[in-house]
């Protein structure tokens, strides 16, 4: 029996040990996805390795998926196979690459050693973003947050990326872009706000602050979610109606306050200049805004009805209905498959896998307390505009959900968490 508990232990160690690991290249992969050799970045690359030894390492755990998870893998699967239009997308392994990265990222159980990682790497994101901010005020250019030493896998012309990081007028930490950096540090925010019964303003200040300052509307949509999150908060635990009312006011009315100043300030002007982005007439339909945003819907539109209930996977068949979009946009993004993560469930999957995503975010909020509540929320605000479809970053938002739900795997006393 000793020798049974013996054995017990030390692999429990192992798995301890490989579960920071995994838990580290997670939180670090929106930062070295920016490095690499096209899609096979460093982030896909050690991620993948990761996955295969984990499957080795602790074998198959479907239990480790959230409700109506693993029916949406297998059903896009089908879906997959089914709408194939060549023997290469045939054969794809990108769902089975996500069936075993997933598989791993929902199964790491170092619950304080991942809020503590992700802690100090937005902490330290967030002092050099600053400094980047200081920087460009003082001498027009800032410290760039991307080395010039490793191979980029953005699809852009080194010189040219590297100019805009140190010369154009946004900051964003150590990730390719603004959007990037905004994604990561939201959940922070949340964390801050709704983790504890203690709320550490100082340190959602400086979040928020760091937010307004990239900006991002994507900064603006997580930032009116939150808001919207904690006034229903603060409103529902007031236990006198007349309490409900007057603090439902007060905060509506600071709400619009610093909308107001903020669209006023200089950095809010230029947010506000940029939304031709969002127009969809003209040669501004080429731009990121609206690809973010509509150019995912009139591709959907396009389907038949039996593909827009089941959905269509091949990117070959993808690509031609961009091409048959009355909307078009310029000769380099004619073949982008880039949609934001609502869109892409509609495209890939039809209503019904955009039906079984919403089945999946209602139970992990039905099974979480109000922190994991909030980054649902967010997760889905950001959905509307932003491509996490299965990326490292969804992971992140719905591990922390896992972790601050009922799951006696991840359970850990809040006191050792804030320590």
């Amino acid at each position: 029996m000793k020798q049974l508990d013996t054995r017990n232990i030390i692999r429990n160690r192992s798995y301890s040990r490989f579960d920071k690991i995994a838990s580290f290249v997670l939180l670090i992969s929106p930062i070295i996805m920016t490095y690499g050799w096209g899609k096979y970045d460093f982030s896909f690359i050690l991620t993948s390795i990761l996955s295969v030894i984990c499957l080795f390492k602790k074998g198959f755990n479907i239990k480790t998926f959230p409700n109506y998870f693993l029916v949406y893998i297998i059903y896009w699967f089908i879906v997959h196979i089914v709408t194939a239009s060549s023997p290469s997308e045939f054969f794809s392994l990108g769902i089975i690459r996500v069936f075993l990265c997933y598989l791993m990222y929902l199964g790491l159980r170092e619950k304080v050693f991942v809020y503590k990682t992700y802690r100090i790497i937005c902490f330290i994101a967030i002092a050099f973003f600053f400094l980047q901010v200081i920087f460009y005020f003082l001498f027009g250019y800032r410290i760039s947050g991307v080395s010039t030493l490793l191979p980029l896998s953005i699809e852009m012309d080194s010189s040219d990326y590297f100019a805009k990081v140190i010369y154009g007028e946004r900051s964003s930490s150590f990730f390719s872009e603004p959007a990037a950096f905004v994604e990561y540090i939201l959940p922070l925010l949340c964390l801050e706000l709704f983790q504890s019964k203690k709320v550490n303003w100082g340190t959602a200040i400086i979040i928020i602050v760091a937010l307004l300052l990239t900006e991002s509307g994507t900064a603006v949509v997580g930032l009116s979610a939150i808001a919207l999150i904690y006034v229903v908060k603060v409103v529902f635990n007031s236990k006198q109606i007349i309490g409900k009312v007057i603090l439902l006011l007060f905060s509506c009315i600071v709400i619009g306050f610093s909308i107001y100043e903020y669209s006023n300030s200089e950095i809010g002007k230029r947010l506000l200049e940029r939304q031709d982005q969002l127009d969809v007439s003209g040669s501004s339909s080429a731009q990121s805004g609206f690809v973010r945003i509509y150019r995912g819907f009139y591709v959907f539109s396009n389907f038949s009805a039996i593909e827009q209930v089941f959905g269509n996977d091949s990117p070959s068949s993808i690509k031609s209905q961009i091409s048959a979009s009355h909307l078009e946009v310029s000769d380099d993004m004619s073949d982008e498959l880039y949609f934001n993560t609502l869109q892409t469930f509609l495209i890939r999957t039809g209503y019904i896998g955009a039906l079984l995503f919403l089945l999946i975010i209602i139970s992990l909020a039905r099974q979480s307390d109000f922190c994991g509540k909030s980054i649902i929320v967010l997760l889905f605000a950001l959905s509307l505009i932003s491509s996490m479809h299965f990326t490292e970053v969804m992971a992140i938002y719905i591990i922390f959900v896992l972790y601050q739900g009922s799951d006696n795997r991840f359970a850990v006393p809040e006191a050792k968490i804030n320590n």
